[in-house]
């Protein structure tokens, strides 16, 4: 009740700031972006349009190279990660900008905000191989490979967050921010498990340690990360 209480108060507030200001004299902009930093080969190239302080992206469904950077394979402190791969879904949203202040510099002006608004995330799956060697697990120690599939399901949610843009000129602006379900409980996953000689009891225990750590943390929630550049027309 409290939390469905809270979003009722943030949307009620983010409706109407927009419908008190003058929203509709500003000009719309488009823009490009990515959902994650250029490394390890991984883009989710998106597409953003907006007017004033509202804003609605689009990011494309993409696979990422994760390695030593999964937090997921982190959640079995396990050693021994062969590879780590994940296939992102696409991902949306709508949300509501508030400019904290203003900085103006001599070359460029610095703009603070915090978000509010809905993002909707499709599934995610990531893949984990563990290589060959002996492991602690629940009864006798699992011996061999173990391959590890974690599939995220399709969701929506409330999403509060926060970012910053900056403005070099009249014609364009980078901005950056993080939003995401942070009042909602993070999603079940579908955990599944494949290794030589696995007992039940084991793959229990694996499921149970995953499925636990992955609902607590925060980017294994509904959400999306924006680094782009933007253009009024």
């Amino acid at each position: 009740m409290a939390r469905r209480f809270g979003r009722c108060v943030l949307l009620w507030i983010a409706l109407w700031s927009a419908l008190s200001s003058p929203v509709f004299a500003e000009p719309f902009w488009y823009g490009l972006e990515l959902g994650e930093l250029p490394v390890n080969g991984s883009r989710k190239l998106g597409l953003s349009l907006g007017q004033g302080h509202w804003m609605a992206s689009w990011q494309r469904a993409d696979t990422i190279r994760r390695d030593d950077s999964s937090f997921n394979a982190e959640l079995l402190e396990w050693d021994g990660l062969d590879r780590s791969s994940e296939s992102v879904g696409a991902r949306w949203q709508v949300l509501y900008q508030w400019h904290l202040w203003r900085y103006q510099s001599e070359s460029a002006l610095w703009v603070p905000y915090l978000t509010t608004g809905w993002v909707w995330n499709r599934r995610d799956t990531e893949r984990l191989r563990f290589d060959d060697r002996k492991r602690h697990s629940d009864g006798p120690v699992l011996d061999g490979p173990v391959q590890i599939q974690i599939r995220r399901p399709s969701g929506h949610g409330l999403a509060l967050g926060a970012g910053f843009l900056w403005q070099w000129s009249d014609s364009g602006q980078i901005y950056c921010h993080w939003s995401g379900a942070v009042l909602e409980d993070g999603p079940e996953p579908e955990v599944n498990v494949q290794a030589q000689d696995l007992s039940a009891d084991q793959k229990a225990w694996i499921q149970r340690r995953i499925t636990r750590g992955f609902k607590r943390r925060l980017t294994n929630r509904y959400h999306l990360f924006s680094l782009g550049i933007r253009f009024p027309f």
